[in-house]
């Protein structure tokens, strides 16, 4: 896994996710309240298979992403990109029902 995924065009806000190598993963939302902005976090667990990525919150809600290869189109030309889609969309914790990518620039 690449160490991070964003959200793309998620209704519940802008959200990431860090990979770490033990594979432990976190979850950064950006949560707009009041005409303010807090960071919200959340931690869990994850694998990854090559095609599905699973990950499964403290809270122990599960959720899975199927893994597609796409371009994005960048300020530098196309570019590679992997996007992780949701299985299903209905968790509790409103990102895991997001998209997330990965953009390559190299």
């Amino acid at each position: 896994m690449p160490p991070y995924l964003a959200s793309v065009s998620c209704k519940t806000g802008y959200a990431t996710i860090a990979f770490q190598p033990d594979h432990t993963v976190e979850f950064e939302t950006e949560i707009h309240k009041d005409g303010q902005y807090r960071l919200q976090f959340k931690q869990g667990n994850w694998l990854y298979d090559g095609n599905t990525l699973a990950i499964t919150l403290d809270t122990n809600e599960e959720a899975h992403f199927s893994r597609r290869d796409i371009t994005r189109e960048t300020s530098v030309g196309v570019k590679p990109a992997l996007l992780f889609s949701p299985i299903t969309k209905n968790h509790f914790y409103a990102p895991l029902n997001c998209h997330f990518e990965v953009v390559f620039m190299d």
